[in-house]
């Protein structure tokens, strides 16, 4: 027991003067001269973290622009594309027009064509139907002649 109770003296001492060395030091460290080294680290530790945040705050900034550039860049590639269906679509309905134009077009003399037919078809069944009267009008004048002519020769 009086092991245990020296060992305990021992490290109750040896923690006393860690604790003396580690007051030793603050209270140095806590000098005027010690104090103005630390101010000065402080001050330089403040300016260089200054500088990192600014040189940060550029990056960011340029980020940022560049974000917005392509954002633009994008838009501007959108609205070019559906210009450019846009312009396209109207040209296809212009085409489609000028071809149902076209087929109106061709109907219509189509149908010109069928009258015309029709009306020649007509007419040329008129002219057979009169040159069938002519022909049996004719044929007996012409068995007429043909006889005439055997009994004269």
């Amino acid at each position: 027991m009086e092991q245990k109770i020296r060992l305990c003296g021992e490290k109750i001492e040896k923690l006393s003067n860690e604790l003396q060395s580690k007051m030793d030091r603050i209270i140095e460290t806590l000098k005027p001269e010690a104090s103005s080294k630390i101010e000065e680290k402080i001050r330089l530790s403040d300016e260089k973290t200054e500088k990192l945040s600014k040189e940060h705050r550029e990056k960011l900034d340029s980020i940022q622009s560049k974000l917005i550039e392509i954002k633009r860049i994008k838009n501007t590639l959108t609205e070019w594309t559906v210009e450019k269906f846009l312009d396209m679509r109207k040209e296809l309905l212009d085409r489609q027009k000028d071809l149902e134009k076209t087929n109106l077009e061709m109907v219509e003399k189509l149908r010109l064509s069928d009258e015309k037919i029709e009306e020649l078809s007509k007419k040329f069944d008129s002219i057979q139907t009169k040159l069938d009267e002519l022909e049996k009008t004719l044929q007996p004048e012409v068995s007429l002649e043909i006889v005439e002519n055997k009994d004269s020769a």
